[in-house]
């Protein structure tokens, strides 16, 4: 087995769980091929990645995957609406975490991107990785993050009560 493919797997061993489980906070209807895409960026660019930023350059990959991946979601939303078919829902969760979930996807996908990548225990030099902003940054970022996100949950809360 080559070099590379050894440092592949035993990267995949050890980041896939954490990987997965931040993806399927975040996109919980794609987390399987968001992980997948993920993960093939990994191996065609292993020897690119220098090993002790694989964590964060993984949570970067994950993350914009994801958000192009929502972009385009809201973009077919937007023509479906526009031809007035009424959307069906087929996803089974708790009032609470349907109205935290709405309130999540009406931030701004970075702030959204923020506080899943806080909620997922990333250091702020991590989270000023992914994110490609300057750690000093970081927390401002997470407090107006965590403000629209208060706003947000509360005008959710209001419109379905």
């Amino acid at each position: 087995m080559a070099p590379s493919q050894q440092i592949f797997e035993r990267l995949f061993r050890k980041h896939y769980e954490e990987i997965r489980r931040y993806v399927a906070g975040m996109y919980p209807e794609h987390a399987e091929d968001i992980v997948q895409d993920t993960f093939m960026k990994l191996l065609t660019n292993i020897d690119n990645i220098e090993e002790q930023s694989v964590r964060a350059w993984l949570y970067r990959v994950a993350s914009n995957k994801g958000i192009d991946l929502t972009r385009a979601n809201r973009s077919r939303e937007k023509r479906h609406e526009q031809s007035h078919t009424p959307q069906r829902t087929t996803q089974q969760t708790t009032e609470v975490q349907a109205l935290v979930r709405l309130a999540m996807q009406r931030l701004a996908p970075k702030q959204a991107q923020l506080l899943h990548l806080y909620g997922a225990g990333l250091s702020y030099d991590e989270m000023a990785d992914v994110m490609q902003v300057k750690k000093s940054s970081i927390s401002q970022l997470l407090l107006r993050a965590k403000r629209a996100f208060e706003h947000e949950l509360a005008l959710t809360q209001r419109s379905h009560t």
